[in-house]
Parts: C-alpha cells; sequence; structure tokens
C-alpha cells in the first residue's frame, strides 16, 4: 500500500510519539516517501513524451524550423519516440550525470533512442545546460554558434526531432535528438 508524503510523515510523527518521541528506525513505507520528495526537489521534468507537446518542445522546435527555412531547408516534426529518448537523457542530466552525451548508465545516443522504439537511418544528438534562467531561446541561439551542434540542426537529411528538457533547480537541460526513420 502506498501513501502519500502527508500520510508517510504522519505516521512517522505518530510512531515518534508512541515511542516517547525517539524514532529507531522509520518503517519502509516513510522512507520511500522520503526518497520520493527528495528526487522531487532534485529534478522538476517537463515531458515531452507520449505526444504531449509543451511550451519549451514547441519554442525548440520552432526556432530550429527557424533556421532551417533560412538556410532553404524542411520543417522537422516532433517525434514522440526521439521525444522519449531526449527526455530520458535530459532527466538524467538533471539527476546529477556529468553533462556528456553519454549516460550515467552508460548509455549513448543510439542506446536511448533504440529503447525508445525508433527505427532510424540517421541519427544526432545536441545538449545545452544553462543557469539560472529556463530560456530555450538560448539553448537554440547556442547551437546555432557551435560548428557541430550547427551541422546537426541544418542536416537536411533528419525530417524529425525529439526534445527533452528538466532542471535540478539550478540549471536548466535541453535536449535535441534529430532522425531520420528508416
Amino acid at each position: 500500500m502506498r501513501f502519500s508524503l502527508k500520510q508517510s510523515l504522519g505516521l512517522a510523527l505518530l510512531a515518534a510519539m508512541v515511542s516517547g518521541g525517539a524514532v529507531q528506525a522509520l518503517p519502509p513505507v516513510v522512507i520511500q516517501a522520503q526518497a520520493e520528495a527528495e528526487q522531487a526537489a532534485r529534478s522538476t521534468v517537463i515531458a515531452a513524451a507520449a505526444g504531449r507537446s509543451n511550451p519549451v518542445s514547441q519554442s525548440i522546435l520552432s526556432l530550429t524550423n527557424q533556421a532551417r527555412s533560412e538556410s532553404r531547408l524542411g520543417s522537422l516534426s516532433l517525434s514522440n519516440q526521439l521525444n522519449a529518448a531526449a527526455q530520458r537523457h535530459a532527466n538524467d542530466l538533471a539527476n546529477g550525470a556529468q553533462f556528456s552525451h553519454t549516460g550515467s548508465d552508460g548509455s549513448r545516443m543510439v542506446n536511448r533512442v533504440e529503447d525508445a522504439g525508433y527505427a532510424y537511418r540517421s541519427i544526432a544528438e545536441n545538449i545545452y545546460a544553462q543557469s539560472p534562467s529556463n530560456r530555450p531561446e538560448r539553448a537554440v541561439q547556442g547551437w546555432l554558434r557551435s560548428t557541430g551542434h550547427r551541422r546537426n540542426m541544418l542536416n537536411g537529411k533528419f525530417t524529425e526531432m525529439g526534445v527533452g528538457y528538466a532542471t535540478d533547480g539550478r540549471s536548466h537541460y535541453y535536449v535535441q535528438v534529430f532522425g531520420t526513420p528508416q
């Protein structure tokens, strides 16, 4: 049986009162609630998966497509599977992973894309971190100023993109995953 954080803290307080104010060991449900609360405090996530768009993914898609249009390239569309792969990595970065294309579990972009079920001919990934504000346009501008990231954004082979965004309360992490489906 799962209890809310409020219920679990109430149980811990009751246990402290019954035992004369000293709690020797917290029940597993309280420990689980504490872990969930700590996790929520460490990372606030805007999910872009499962077909739901959000302001961050829409902004990054729009700005990316604007840059592509200026280079006479076709627009990208959002892919639910690429969104899931990008969101997985953004969550990982916000939860303390080293700022890298390799995840804390050793996964690489190709692993995350395949785990999301995306069958591809080609893929690429951009990552960006900024602090303290959440400004997707700064991420896109930063990518466009970087030769390798710009090359990914303006690659005419790509037709789809996924966007991930997460924050740890201090920094904001953005991930773009580009793809050409099979």
